[in-house]
């Protein structure tokens, strides 16, 4: 075949959106604020007065679910490093044959791998709706989020959707949810409120305890986890995980 397709003295010049997708993905500061504070306990004894101005005062966290946040962070760089080292290695394209991949081939798994960075950065950073609204029969107002993915053309499409109770108790449901649904051998202890003690939520995995105090006005950071974990596990339904 007769070689007319070659390098133009301008390339370095072009934005070149494969890399700026890689570039993109690899230096994006995602929003991880948890709607929640953990604070670890001890086996033996705890100093609950310290515990208790840790869970008001303290930084939102991820606590027990930290190894989730942590895995989602590293699939996405080490996949933008596997996807740029396979973007940037050089071919022989002098000769034509049919061994090897062809440049139709080739797009195909750019498009993939371009359909897979959109979708884990959409696992980071959620695409979700919120919408209140009140019952007309109950009068009880609830939040209604709808979570969106994409399909295997790269458009956006629904995912889940599920109605959320403006109540304490509603979101003290949800965060049990998202443990439960996420943690292996997860177990939820609600605390007595008659106690000096009173964090919303008792968790413990393994030999691992947590206090865990949610922060009602941080909600939409709450919704927000849930719709990251939701995205997290079907991106785990899709793919192969690098690490």
């Amino acid at each position: 075949m007769k070689n007319i397709f070659t390098i133009t003295s301008d390339l370095t010049s072009k934005k070149d959106v494969v890399l700026e997708a890689i570039e993109k993905a690899s230096v994006q500061d995602f929003n991880t604020s948890s709607g929640l504070v953990f604070v670890k306990l001890q086996v033996t004894s705890n100093d609950f007065t310290s515990i208790r101005k840790e869970l008001q005062e303290g930084e939102q966290s991820w606590g027990i679910l930290s190894s989730l946040l942590e895995s989602m962070q590293q699939e996405l760089k080490s996949f933008a490093q596997l996807f740029e080292e396979f973007y940037l290695t050089k071919s022989d394209y002098k000769t034509y044959g049919n061994e090897g991949l062809s440049p139709m081939e080739i797009n195909f798994i750019l498009s993939k791998a371009l359909l897979r960075i959109k979708r884990m950065r959409c696992v980071l950073n959620p695409e979700f709706t919120k919408i209140d609204f009140q019952d007309k029969k109950t009068t009880n107002r609830y939040t209604m989020i709808k979570g969106y993915w994409f399909d295997e053309e790269g458009a956006r499409k629904r995912s889940f959707s599920r109605n959320i109770s403006n109540t304490e108790a509603s979101l003290e449901e949800l965060t049990a949810k998202i443990i439960k649904s996420h943690v292996k051998n997860a177990i939820i202890i609600e605390p007595d409120k008659s106690n000096d003690f009173r964090p919303d939520l008792i968790v413990s995995a393994d030999e691992n305890r947590w206090a865990v105090e949610i922060k009602l006005q941080a909600k939409d950071s709450l919704i927000r986890t849930f719709a990251m974990l939701e995205m997290w596990k079907l991106y785990r339904q899709t793919y192969t995980l690098i690490n």
